[in-house]
């Protein structure tokens, strides 16, 4: 599968990101008509109550062929260079991030599932020392891949396992930016419930936990798929914006007010580009007791 995986990576990586895009929005519409866009819909009718269908429609489609760009971003990940890589990049309140380093006591970097978050990894890793979690993926040969693809241009990744989980502290203490996906579903008993638009979200404790254990400096990073104008067809077609935004208000407080915060951050990030965020993941698949069941299961 690994094999078969890499030669497929290889052979779409030959493809600019004008063509990926063409591409993109061809699959979501495959895409639409099965489970992911059923999670899709069922996020976007949650979240947004006040879309009509039409509009949700479009939205569930944008969404869509956004996380199918995500899969030919792999291949770029895995064989472009780092000139093609972080051709037309921008960033936005790096200021932030260089203030937090220089302090020396380590960036609690948040990422949420906006845009091609692939890509701050690289960018962090030619600039900084990195950091990062990653869940192990349950096909045997493909972590290996998946490792080499990320860590390429510099950073160490930690599986989210004990050992993994106490490397990773370790870094952050010793100053390195340590980024962390906090919207994804934890366990029951590593998460509290928080707002998430307007809708109790079980959220992982584990930022909580860092900044309880370090003096670390939280930061949200954001990075936006941005066309070229003029391009969209053409060799680039578009490019990335990173953002660091800071998250003031973390500090001494317990673990639901800092889930609230945190979930409120990533709530404005995704209103500025809802079309970017992951729909397709079940955000909402342990709701709280006495809560509605499981509102993806289909009728």
């Amino acid at each position: 599968m690994a094999n078969v995986l890499s030669l497929l990576l290889r052979l779409v990586a030959w493809l600019n990101r004008g063509a990926t895009w063409v591409i993109a929005r061809l699959l979501a519409r495959l895409l639409y008509l099965g489970s992911s866009g059923h999670t899709t819909r069922i996020n976007l009718t949650t979240c947004f109550p006040e879309l009509d269908e039409a509009a949700r429609r479009r939205l569930a489609l944008a969404s869509l062929s956004h996380t199918v760009l995500l899969f030919f971003e792999m291949a770029q990940l895995r064989f472009w260079g780092q000139q093609r890589l972080m051709e037309g990049v921008s960033v936005d309140g790096k200021e932030y991030l260089d203030r937090a380093v220089a302090e020396g006591n380590g960036v609690l970097l948040l990422v949420p599932h906006l845009g091609n978050w692939e890509i701050m990894c690289v960018f962090l890793g030619l600039n900084y020392k990195l950091s990062a979690l990653y869940d192990r993926p349950k096909v045997a040969g493909v972590e290996e891949l998946i490792l080499h693809a990320r860590q390429r241009f510099g950073g160490e990744l930690h599986a989210i396992d004990v050992g993994g989980i106490r490397s990773f502290i370790k870094s952050l203490k010793g100053g390195a930016v340590a980024a962390v996906l906090p919207d994804q579903v934890p366990a029951y008993e590593g998460g509290v419930y928080a707002p998430f638009f307007d809708h109790p979200a079980l959220t992982m404790t584990l930022p909580y936990q860092l900044l309880k254990r370090t003096q670390a400096t939280p930061l949200l990073g954001t990075v936006r798929r941005v066309p070229n104008p003029g391009q969209a067809f053409g060799r680039t077609g578009y490019s990335y914006a990173l953002s660091f935004v800071p998250l003031p208000g973390l500090d001494g407080a317990d673990a639901e007010a800092t889930a609230q915060s945190i979930n409120q951050a990533i709530e404005q990030a995704v209103i500025a580009a809802p079309e970017q965020y992951q729909w397709e993941y079940k955000r909402f698949r342990r709701p709280p007791e006495g809560g509605k069941e499981n509102i993806y299961r289909r009728q």
